[in-house]
């Protein structure tokens, strides 16, 4: 079924026109997050039409396409209800649509999606620092984790690589990202979200105070699961830090060196 094309009496700057539209006629993009039966069903379980607020789709292409409403979209057609009010975006384009997909699922507003359907989202909108988290990932030999998916070299903490991006800047995820492949290539345990936090830590604290190659040296002897089972042992912080991790960071960097560096933590 095609969708219709715009109104004779449309302009291009009105948004958000609500209409009732067949929910057959409706399409899913690539950013979207993968449909979840079990929130679907919950949906069914509990529907209330009276309740029911109008999905967001934009038309592009002439099509309508679903921005934030999947979910509910799947449950009418469960329930046999062939209609349902729309909020209509024009003039999207589908890098907009993505960003839009973003901004509705933002913990600000009602859900938030999962890191990597956020990731997915922000890559298709050509999100710049996304896109410059994944280019310096791939350049340090690791994958982006874009699915549930584990592998060797993948890494799927997609939320701490965010966070380190936004604190220490391009270089200094840069900089972690081949600390870690220096000293650990191949161990899946390395790119566990606990050691990226503590080799981000360490660096940030003693950015001047090291070299890579001794780091590297030194940590490679050491298996990243001790960084992590020091750092879970470690009852003197709260479980809402990272910091113990550092701090097992600089124990193993400074172990038999005659000249170790400072607790900074």
């Amino acid at each position: 079924m095609n969708a219709k094309t715009y109104p004779k009496s449309f302009n291009k700057n009105q948004m958000n026109l609500v209409e009732t539209l067949s929910v057959n006629s409706l399409k899913i993009a690539a950013y979207q997050s993968p449909c979840n039966p079990l929130r679907v069903k919950r949906i069914v379980e509990n529907f209330d039409e009276e309740q029911l607020q109008p999905i967001d789709v934009s038309f592009r292409d002439k099509h309508y396409w679903i921005v934030d409403g999947q979910h509910r979209t799947e449950a009418l057609k469960e329930k046999g209800i062939p209609m349902v009010a729309c909020r209509i975006h024009y003039g999207l384009t589908y890098q907009k649509e993505a960003n839009l997909y973003v901004a509705l699922n933002n913990p600000k507003n009602r859900r938030t999606p999962t890191a990597v359907n956020r990731a997915n989202a922000q890559l298709e909108a050509n999100d710049p620092a996304m896109m410059e988290i994944k280019r310096i990932v791939e350049e340090n030999g690791f994958i982006l984790g874009l699915d549930q998916s584990k592998a060797i070299n993948k890494i799927v903490a997609l939320a701490t690589l965010e966070t380190i991006h936004k604190q220490i800047g391009a270089a200094g995820l840069n900089r972690v990202l081949g600390l870690i492949h220096g000293a650990w290539y191949g161990k899946f345990e390395a790119m566990d979200k606990a050691v990226l936090m503590g080799v981000y830590l360490f660096v940030k604290h003693y950015q001047d105070d090291f070299k890579d190659r001794d780091f590297i040296d030194k940590l490679s002897k050491v298996h990243p699961r001790d960084i992590k089972m020091d750092g879970k042992s470690n009852k003197q912080y709260s479980q809402s830090t990272y910091t113990p991790y550092g701090i097992s960071v600089l124990y193993y960097f400074n172990k038999n060196r005659i000249k170790k560096l400072p607790n900074k933590f």
